[in-house]
């Protein structure tokens, strides 16, 4: 199984089985990990050891994320495995929850992905899970996600 497929599957196994987003304290702002125990796409990668509330506020291409995968996977594997996790912390920041199934599914389309992961879930899934594939794609290209 590649780094990227291990990846897409653990983070949306947490998503899906968490069903919430990891918010700060007044529930803004998301964040990699909550006072309450939530973390969100990326944050439920980062070992205890590895997390900071420096981390806090900064995206997957910011240095201090950057350096954190760098670290944990290595640069090469970091940048393959960087516009999914961009894309995962994107799912989990913007989209609405009950929207998580069926644009998680859009994710590992894009991606090239096997949806095993999803029979976890049963058929729970939203085949609809944005207003439309252009929706999907302006998300691709607002937030500059082009990597497969």
């Amino acid at each position: 199984m590649s780094l990227k497929q291990e990846i897409f599957d653990k983070v949306v196994i947490h998503l899906l089985t968490q069903n919430a987003r990891s918010t700060n304290e007044t529930g803004g702002s998301c964040s990699y990990r909550s006072k309450d125990g939530k973390s969100c796409a990326v944050g439920c990668l980062i070992e205890d050891s590895e997390y900071s509330i420096n981390m806090e506020d900064f995206t997957i291409r910011d240095p201090i994320m950057v350096a954190w995968g760098v670290s944990k996977f290595g640069k090469d594997d970091f940048e393959e495995i960087k516009p999914v996790l961009r894309f995962l912390q994107l799912i989990h920041d913007k989209i609405k929850v009950e929207r998580w199934n069926g644009t998680l599914m859009q994710c590992a389309n894009h991606f090239n992905l096997e949806k095993n992961v999803f029979q976890h879930f049963g058929d729970g899934i939203d085949p609809h899970p944005i207003r439309s594939i252009t929706d999907f794609a302006g998300i691709i290209e607002i937030y500059g996600i082009y990597g497969k």
